[in-house]
């Protein structure tokens, strides 16, 4: 989602809040235009409601803008606790492929895997992701 919102220029409206950026580049004499960044703001709290699941929708009813709705998906996926990391960590070495899933949607699932370990300061090696990917097959 983050690679989605920098390739469409609208990270910066979700990791400052837009007020803040109003507020700096107007202090700073920067020509910007506030309706602009107000639609950048609309922009990305749409492409982050377009990729997030909808049991979790209501959590977007209360954003008043993209930052603040970053800041409470982050709040909940993002937990870098020592409990996230063995939750997590639970979740790698148990993984395994069931019957009726295509091999595709099961390395995407371990990459998810691992990309949601590294967020939380746990590096998984190819060489490991590998073994866990082969011992995950029926």
């Amino acid at each position: 989602m983050r690679a989605l919102l920098i390739d469409r220029e609208l990270w910066e409206v979700v990791e400052k809040d837009v007020t803040d950026i109003i507020t700096a580049a107007k202090a700073a004499k920067a020509a910007i235009n506030e309706a602009e960044q107000m639609k950048k703001d609309r922009s990305a709290q749409n492409q982050i409601i377009t990729c997030i699941g909808n049991r979790d929708l209501k959590i977007t009813k209360t954003a008043k803008s993209a930052h603040d709705l970053w800041k409470k998906i982050s709040s909940i996926y993002e937990q870098k606790g020592l409990s996230a990391k063995l939750l997590l960590m639970k979740q790698f070495s148990a993984f395994s492929m069931s019957e009726n899933s295509k091999m595709q949607d099961h390395i995407n699932n371990l990459q998810d895997l691992v990309d949601q370990l590294a967020a939380v300061d746990e590096i998984i090696s190819d060489h490991v992701m590998t073994m866990v990917l082969l011992r995950s097959l029926p």
